[in-house]
């Protein structure tokens, strides 16, 4: 970015400030510039959302990757983890009207998102689509953790263990009060 770009007097209603002295001028073009370069050249960061869902028969995975296609991802699996990867390349153009000139940005970042899964899964088995900017991963779990699942039964009332804690908390209290 060079200094004459970015002058102060071009960006308050496109006129000269003539009663600030020029050396200011340079000081708050130069302020300015100071402030903006590393903005603007920032390396661009990009971590996409994910959504997992898990139930007795499978986990899926969910991400967001809006403006890729689907041989911008790579998906890896290691024991107990489904990795996500790519690159994100972004592209941006705009022409000025009358030939003033035109404005280009380009942002490129990879990135590799770590999910953790709870359960064991069939790892021949793990399928991935991609439809609309939405990568979806179905894993399926194992007999053996499907079989280890169960349903419990929900009874009515206090537990006994509850029933007793309750009763010392309170007994505690009194005596806590004497």
């Amino acid at each position: 970015m060079f200094r004459s770009e970015f002058p102060l007097r071009r960006r308050l209603l496109g006129q000269e400030l003539f009663p600030i002295p020029r050396n200011f001028q340079r000081v708050m073009d130069s302020l300015l510039q100071d402030i903006e370069e590393p903005l603007l050249s920032a390396p661009f960061t990009f971590s996409p959302q994910v959504d997992v869902d898990e139930n007795d028969r499978e986990v899926r995975v969910y991400a967001e990757l809006p403006g890729l296609q689907e041989s911008d991802v790579e998906i890896m699996y290691e024991p107990g983890v489904l990795i996500l990867r790519g690159e994100k390349k972004e592209e941006e153009r705009r022409e000025y009207p009358r030939g003033r000139g035109r404005w280009e940005e380009r942002r490129y970042g990879s990135f590799e998102r770590r999910i953790p899964l709870r359960s064991e899964v069939q790892e021949d088995q793990i399928q991935a689509s991609f439809d609309r900017g939405v990568l979806t991963v179905i894993a399926p779990k194992t007999a053996e953790v499907r079989e280890r699942a169960r349903r419990i039964p929900i009874k009515l009332g206090v537990l006994p263990e509850q029933a007793t804690s309750k009763g010392r908390s309170a007994a505690s209290e009194g005596a806590a009060a004497h």
